[in-house]
């Protein structure tokens, strides 16, 4: 996994500055410029000039030092990324990127390199960014507050398509995110997508401007469609695969009706999908 590997080329003794932790006395040695890279370390070598000292002292563990360092010694490789998922034409779910996971950050790790970032003033935007966004659809809760609270606002925007509805949160899941203001506009968000969606259940036709329809079957069928869609309107949610559920009321045992059924389905995914579902698409307020 990466971040695994403790023999990193910062613990030689080739390092210009020896960085010691008070917590546990760990030592590893570090080029100045590398600790340049904090706008906190640059600040105060600049103050101390060639006259630095050579040890220099921080109240962090040796585990937290080693990953300070790595990220001021060069950023780490960005995940592998697979293709991504291929769209349904029977479920409004958004496709996901597909990572090899042995090439991620793992978030807890991801979450203590970000506190040090903030800390000790590094850009991590490139070299954690990637590493982020890989976690956005299976672990959209914490994404979306890490990302707001690092100002990724890119990353926070695409794990918000895949956060289930804020209620389905528990309170210290909640209480991670920043803000008032972050929760207001999920919350907000998730109202507009629900709406949105209970609309498109509702005005989805089977036979649109009578095409496909069945002249056998084109009562019942319709009935059919009707009653089904009438029951899942009153149960959407901003997560409702609308589409899956339309698709489950099984075959109707008519061929062209049941085309005619996929194609309704296939539609409403289509057009789930490209309802709002992002927070970066809500208005500014």
């Amino acid at each position: 996994m990466v971040g695994s590997d403790t023999n990193s080329s910062y613990t030689s003794t080739e390092g210009e500055i020896v960085v010691r932790s008070t917590q546990d006395d760990t030592r590893l040695s570090v080029k100045r410029a590398a600790l340049q890279k904090s706008e906190v370390f640059d600040g105060m070598l600049t103050v101390c000039g060639p006259a630095a000292p050579p040890v220099l002292e921080l109240d962090e563990s040796g585990a937290h030092l080693e990953l300070l360092l790595r990220l001021l010694n060069g950023p780490p490789p960005p995940p592998t990324s697979f293709e991504q998922e291929e769209a349904s034409q029977h479920s409004s779910k958004f496709p996901k990127k597909l990572y090899n996971p042995d090439t991620i950050i793992p978030f807890p790790m991801l979450q203590l390199m970000y506190g040090l970032a903030d800390k000790y003033i590094i850009d991590t935007e490139r070299a954690l960014g990637p590493h982020l966004r890989a976690h956005c659809a299976e672990d959209a809760v914490r994404v979306y507050a890490l990302a707001l609270r690092a100002g990724e606002d890119d990353i926070a925007a695409e794990a918000s398509q895949f956060l289930r509805p804020i209620a389905s949160y528990s309170s210290d899941e909640i209480a991670a995110l920043p803000d008032a203001r972050s929760v207001h506009r999920l919350a907000v968000l998730q109202d507009q997508r629900r709406r949105a969606l209970t609309h498109l259940v509702l005005t989805e036709d089977i036979f649109p401007h009578g095409y496909g329809i069945c002249g056998t079957h084109q009562d019942q069928t319709l009935e059919r469609w009707d009653n089904r869609r009438k029951r899942l309107s009153a149960s959407v949610d901003a997560d409702t695969d609308v589409a899956w559920e339309m698709d489950s009321e099984g075959s109707i045992g008519c061929a062209a009706c049941d085309l005619a059924w996929s194609r309704a389905v296939a539609m409403l995914a289509y057009k789930s999908r490209k309802a709002i579902s992002r927070i970066d698409q809500l208005k500014q307020d």
